[in-house]
């Protein structure tokens, strides 16, 4: 892995612009789950989320992602290595399972450092790659070299058992090396909505209405129905949050420990010397 420090994206606020229908205001919202996965140095053996659910989430022996992702100044985020290093929970996640009209939001702050044929993966507890109506779930992920143009696209499948509702972005690539933002929301009435950077790169307007109980574990950083190491996430994790509520892009969670540009650590490097200097001069 390549010590690098990131370019992080211009202020995440609410001054994103919506690309397609606005979503109606939402008057109250639950955090489900909040997962901070940011480390300054070592292994991630497991993370707690905040919120209403305190569930953990752990790597087994011999995948623990390292925290150490970008050197010295910049390690602060989870980083699965595209290897086999990822976390998932000891069991079925009960919150994350919605009634056929509940709305959520799912989102997290991601950095890819490459993409692979068959996609990799961000949260998943969709246990099966084909329809199952004993095992419904869910897959957020980038798309693999494999889908053609939408390669490195954002994509998100749900499987409401007794059908599956693919909603992938529409022209809009996640850019590697680049911190960003990636949601799904679904509203009471079924429309699903995928968001880059606080815009929207894909819709499905349907009423995609439908349970979603799956009998599996959740995984950050790989699918659920697979231990293919091409669908694991290559780059860094730096939060997940579920929310009950479809949200719109000015309540979305904040990347946590914020890397500054190269520029921030020269410039206070700079200051640094002179007060110094400065206090040297005071004291001779």
């Amino acid at each position: 892995m390549k010590n690098r420090i990131p370019h992080i994206p211009a202020v995440f606020a609410a001054s994103f612009a919506l690309t397609a229908v606005a979503l109606p205001e939402v008057s109250a919202q639950t955090t489900l789950a909040e997962w901070i996965l940011s480390y300054p140095s070592g292994t991630v053996n497991s993370v707690t989320s905040t919120g209403d659910n305190a569930t953990t989430v752990t790597a087994p022996s011999g995948n623990e992602p390292s925290g150490a992702m970008y050197g010295e100044y910049a390690g602060t985020s989870f980083n699965p290595s595209g290897s086999g290093d990822w976390l998932q929970s000891s069991g079925v996640v009960p919150y994350l399972n919605f009634a056929a009209s509940s709305a959520f939001t799912i989102e997290a702050w991601v950095y890819a450092e490459s993409i692979s044929s068959v996609g990799r993966n961000i949260l998943s507890n969709r246990t099966v790659g084909s329809i199952d109506p004993t095992n419904p779930g869910f897959s957020l992920y980038q798309r693999g070299t494999a889908a053609g143009s939408g390669s490195g696209e954002l994509g998100f499948i749900v499987d409401f058992g007794s059908a599956a509702v693919v909603v992938n972005s529409t022209g809009t690539a996640m850019s590697l090396d680049t911190w960003h933002h990636v949601a799904v929301t679904r509203t009471e009435t079924g429309v699903i909505t995928l968001y880059l950077d606080g815009s929207v790169v894909g819709q499905n307007t349907a009423s995609n209405i439908g349970a979603i109980v799956s009998q599996d574990s959740t995984y950050i950083g790989r699918a659920a129905n697979s231990g293919d190491v091409n669908s694991m996430w290559d780059g860094g994790i730096n939060v997940v949050r579920i929310s009950d509520a479809a949200l719109a892009p000015a309540n979305f969670v904040a990347l946590q420990a914020a890397i500054p540009e190269p520029s921030q650590f020269a410039a206070a490097a700079a200051l640094m010397t002179l007060l110094f200097v400065y206090v040297r001069r005071r004291r001779s």
